[in-house]
């Protein structure tokens, strides 16, 4: 179903569902219900589950919903024979950056002629694309044969393993497979192996139903494109249908997105906008970052004063840096933010460790998370320069060792007396299974933190010891919920878990904002996707940003850069602002507006210059200071409370005079005066030139 942007795709989805399964009578453990996000996946689930009646489903009646990698994930892990492809029931993921240190590994152990860096790039592209020719070719198809080997000696598979071992495996016939009916949410950000998946898992007698919009690809380095659809008519044998009616914006914003489309906008596929008229889309010119900045704090101010609630806005960037200056300016004026980037796992160092501990626990043939368990620059019990991979890796062959157990005695050899700790830890990692199979799910967390003695590893002597055992109660608890949840106990939850953890799907375990705190929304325009606001400020829409430069060399980057504009726009319910800057600051960025803002009709936009109502409220010109505050050191004492029409409130911390400048020939020239505006840094101006004004006291403006 081809789905215009803010039509209801979702709860589209979601009542086909529904449909099925209450009026067809279809049960829902034979609907796979695939999304690309866990939070899209969430959210479809808590809507099955508070109308589909009654009597709430259970977890496994909704097994084969989740992302594309959670269910086949779960298909690999209930159903399929994995032994087929050499690997063993209970297998874990491997995460993206334990895959990457496993090439590394692999091809710095075999002497491999590769460039280290970029190497992830390279395999990633050697999986998608056809192998280069010659040596690089051979080399990269190599360490692919390697790594291979190596994650079925491990027992682990990737996240692209799992795409493509449960599409191999659901060739053969399967019990209880394939599903009645395969439904899909933004099917245009498809890529080759979720395809193949999709038709492995369709059978002869499987309905096949998906949504999506052509016009929001904007993963093309994945491998989604924008005739998908077409292609997907063909192939499966499709009827296609159309949502045409869009609800969110006014039509002067559909408009707008339209014309930013360029050639890819085609009549027949034109919105059709069930809202009217709209205010226009403004087009704002800054001097630079900083300056749009302090122009957004006060202009969101206002919103909020006319009772627009700060949640309802967004101030949405092309690349994450971007929100640098914004997050400095909004904070120093009192305005709260969200960045929609979420504080992952890994980002906070004892729910990463942790984590990599409980996976070699429930997979003790992954050495790999005992390893980096070990050489942990928190809380790791060796230098990970005393760790050497290839000399770890002869002792594995010629003690005919692997997995936790290897690690451990390799410590016992090599590392006594410092590795005892590290001892210690591999013998409550290697008995983990086993003690899981005696706990209860009732109080799982705290036990956990005591089997494991976390209260001595998180290192109390260290200033951050009570936010790493607070972040690792949270990834306990977790976990305890997650068994409850499922209806499982320890032995079988925790394993489940802790993969889904490595798949970003387990709740409670990232930092993530309340959707109803009251702040402004700080996202790139990728993030965006799929949310919506009712006002969207878009910074810095410079040509050689929005596009990027690099993206008009690539193939399709030229188009794909109009699509990620128009998902911005388009996130807009009320109102759309737009910004360029004259100093852009960013590599490559030139000082001119993007060519896609040409392509606006005239009559849907306003072109401006940034108002000048806050610089004229504070004088930019010199002004005489109160007689108070003059003194021998001059007019501007250290201490002195002072106003910048552009850094806002600060204080003298400095006051330096200089010699005379023999260039000017100006007797007693002055000096420099340095302020420092808290969060905004340090700053310096010429006394003679100095565009500060004293405030009495300390007094506010």
């Amino acid at each position: 179903m081809r789905a215009q942007v803010g039509s209801g795709k979702t709860a589209v989805l979601v009542h086909k569902v529904l449909y099925l399964h209450l009026v067809v009578g279809l049960p829902l453990s034979s609907l796979a219900v695939l999304t690309f996000t866990n939070q899209a996946a969430d959210e479809i689930r808590t809507r099955i589950e508070s109308l589909v009646g009654d009597v709430a489903p259970s977890r496994g009646d909704l097994w084969l919903m989740g992302t594309f990698h959670g269910v086949a994930r779960a298909l690999l892990s209930r159903a399929l024979p994995v032994e087929k492809l050499g690997y063993r029931p209970g297998f874990t993921i491997l995460d993206d950056p334990g895959r990457e240190a496993l090439w590394e590994r692999l091809a710095a152990e075999h002497k491999l002629a590769i460039p280290r860096r970029g190497l992830g790039r390279r395999m990633e592209e050697f999986a998608l694309a056809a192998p280069p020719d010659g040596e690089a070719g051979a080399v990269l198809a190599r360490l692919e044969e390697l790594a291979r080997a190596e994650k079925v000696r491990r027992n682990v598979m990737d996240f692209d393993d799992l795409l493509v071992h449960a599409a191999a495996l659901l060739g053969g016939p399967v019990p209880s497979l394939p599903p009645r009916f395969v439904l899909v949410d933004e099917f245009q950000d498809c890529e080759p192996r979720e395809l193949a998946l999709l038709a492995r898992l369709r059978g002869p007698e499987t309905g096949f139903f998906a949504v999506g919009d052509p016009h929001q690809v904007i993963y093309g380095w994945r491998g989604s494109a924008p005739d998908l659809f077409d292609r997907a008519e063909k192939e499966l044998g499709c009827a296609p249908l159309a949502l045409p009616v869009s609800y969110r914006s006014t039509r002067t914003i559909l408009e707008g997105a339209w014309a930013l489309l360029g050639d890819q906008a085609t009549g027949s596929d034109r919105p059709v906008g069930a809202r009217e008229g709209g205010a226009k889309m403004i087009i704002r010119r800054h001097h630079d970052p900083f300056c749009e900045a302090l122009y957004l704090a006060e202009r969101i101010a206002r919103l909020r004063a006319e009772g627009v609630p700060l949640r309802e806005v967004a101030v949405l960037y092309r690349l994450r840096r971007q929100a640098d200056t914004l997050r400095a300016v909004f904070c120093e004026r009192g305005l709260p933010v969200v960045e929609s980037a979420r504080t992952t796992f890994r980002e906070l160092p004892a729910v990463d460790w942790l984590s990599r501990v409980l996976r070699a626990g429930v997979n003790p043939e992954d050495s790999d998370g005992a390893r980096r368990a070990m050489t942990d620059p928190a809380f790791g019990c060796l230098p990970a320069r005393r760790w050497n991979d290839a000399v770890f890796a002869r002792f594995e062959l010629r003690r005919g060792l692997s997995g936790v157990a290897a690690v451990r005695a390799f410590l016992d050899e090599k590392r006594r007396p410092e590795g005892a700790p590290g001892i210690w830890l591999c013998d409550r990692i290697l008995a983990l299974r086993a003690w899981l199979a005696t706990q209860p799910q009732g109080g799982l967390a705290g036990a956990l933190f005591t089997y494991l003695d976390l209260a001595a590893l998180l290192r109390p002597t260290t200033p951050a010891y009570l936010r790493h055992v607070e972040h690792a109660r949270r990834l306990l608890a977790a976990l305890e919920a997650s068994c409850a949840a499922h209806g499982e106990p320890p032995s079988l939850g925790i394993p489940r878990a802790v993969d889904a953890i490595a798949l970003g799907g387990l709740t409670g375990v990232e930092e993530e904002a309340d959707p109803q705190v009251d702040a402004v929304r700080l996202m790139t325009l990728h993030a965006s996707k799929g949310r919506e606001f009712q006002q969207v400020f878009i910074s810095g829409v410079n040509d050689g940003l929005i596009p990027l430069a690099r993206a008009q060399a690539e193939a399709g980057g030229e188009a794909e850069e109009r699509r990620l504009l128009y998902v911005g726009v388009t996130r807009a319910r009320e109102q759309v602002e737009l910004s360029y800057h004259t100093r852009p600051g960013e590599v490559r960025a030139l000082p001119d507006p993007s060519p896609y803002l040409l392509s606006l009709p005239a009559s849907l936009v306003e072109w401006t210059d940034a108002p000048a109502e806050a610089a004229a409220a504070l004088p930019a010109v010199p002004v005489k200071t109160p007689a108070a505050a003059k003194s021998e050191a001059g007019a501007w004492p250290v201490g002195q409370p002072v106003r910048h029409p552009r850094y806002g409130r600060g204080v003298v911390v400095g006051n330096s005079r200089r010699a005379a400048s023999s260039e000017s020939n100006v007797a007693g020239y002055g000096g420099e005066i340095e302020c420092d505006f808290g969060k905004l840094g340090r700053r310096s101006f010429s006394e003679q030139m100095c565009p500060l004004v004293a405030l009495a006291g300390g007094a506010a403006d």
